[in-house]
């Protein structure tokens, strides 16, 4: 059995360095985006998600989805009855 190199997996160093690289910057990026946004920032944010598509707050209600929610409801209270005993 043969060792295989590092450069049959990244192909040449300078792969390699990018794709550490990118890994850096990601692990920069989910570091960045999971800090806790003080109750302003995150009313600002919710402000800016709802103007890309305020038409969504003026629909119906989607049939299927109050269907489910009220399936789950339901299966929940019978999972709480059971177990309270």
């Amino acid at each position: 059995m043969s060792i295989s190199s590092p450069s049959r997996f990244f192909g040449s160093p300078e792969a390699l360095r990018r794709m550490i690289a990118g890994q850096t910057l990601a692990g920069q990026v989910s570091r960045a985006s999971a800090e806790i946004l003080t109750p302003e920032a995150s009313f600002d944010a919710a402000l800016d998600l709802w103007s890309l598509c305020p038409e969504r707050l003026l629909e119906p209600p989607d049939a299927v989805r109050v269907r489910e929610v009220e399936h789950a409801r339901a299966a929940w209270k019978k999972l709480k009855v059971r177990f309270a005993r």
